[in-house]
């Protein structure tokens, strides 16, 4: 199985000190502000040469990271949802009051996914996606959000996320697509060949949630049905501007 084999040569970490996690702070700024040139993200910090946010320090809050060779080369931050943060700006902009009957305890967000140049697009980030997508169904989520850059969208796509809410504006992160991955829909990452698709078959499903996925995404049936071979990026963002923005 391709999951297996990603698990078994990728070793996935969790940040479980705070030695740990400011390391994965000091990644972002070294590849976001030094190697992109984002100085103005929220949380940089450049005294300390980090950026750290507030939701790094929320207990819900799993940081995960790979390593080669004692240095990190990837890591990926994994929020999982509770009433406590229903209200928190950074989930609000998912709309997941609109997948009633679940609410917040079936979500997870994934954010912070930063990778050093040479493994994007590797087996790095996909093990931690994998990693991550076990994490979350152990807890019982059924719904997985992030937010996402347009040119990134064929990734996310292959991987089974879908789009699903308008494009939104943030004042120092530019456009962002929401897109979510319904956890237990099995016959779609099957047919796309999605990595997560053996992860996904061994855990118990709930055909309500694909029902529900659905209704709320049923605006971009469209876009989310494009052959992933030929999706343009371009393309789905000029659709996308179609859509009215949402600013928060």
């Amino acid at each position: 199985m391709l999951t297996q084999l990603l698990l078994k040569s990728v070793h996935v970490k969790e940040a479980t000190s705070e030695a740990d996690r400011e390391a994965l702070y000091r990644m972002r700024y070294q590849i976001s502000v030094k190697e992109l040139g984002k100085d103005c993200l929220s949380g940089v910090d450049h005294d300390k040469s980090w950026i750290r946010n507030p939701e790094d320090d929320w207990p819900e809050a799993v940081q995960l990271y790979v390593e080669h060779h004692d240095e990190i080369v990837a890591t990926f931050r994994l929020i999982l949802g509770s009433s406590r943060i229903a209200e928190e700006p950074l989930i609000r902009r998912y709309g997941v009051e609109a997948f009633v009957p679940f609410d917040v305890t079936s979500f997870c967000f994934g954010h912070g996914s930063v990778a050093r140049p040479d493994r994007r697009g590797s087996l790095s980030v996909a093990a931690m996606f994998v990693h991550a997508f076990h994490i979350a169904r152990k807890a019982g989520v059924l719904f997985n959000c992030c937010s996402i850059q347009a040119s990134l969208i064929p990734h996310y796509l292959s991987l089974g996320w879908r789009m699903y809410r308008p494009s939104y504006q943030l004042p120092d992160g530019g456009l962002r697509i929401p897109v979510v991955l319904v956890a237990n829909d099995v016959t779609h990452l099957n047919e796309i060949d999605s990595p997560l698709s053996d992860v996904a078959a061994d855990y118990p499903g709930d055909p309500a949630s694909i029902a529900t996925f659905e209704r709320v995404a049923v605006n971009y049936q469209a876009i989310n049905q494009k052959s992933l071979g030929q999706l343009d990026p371009g393309s789905v963002f000029g659709d996308l501007h179609e859509t009215q923005m949402e600013i928060f």
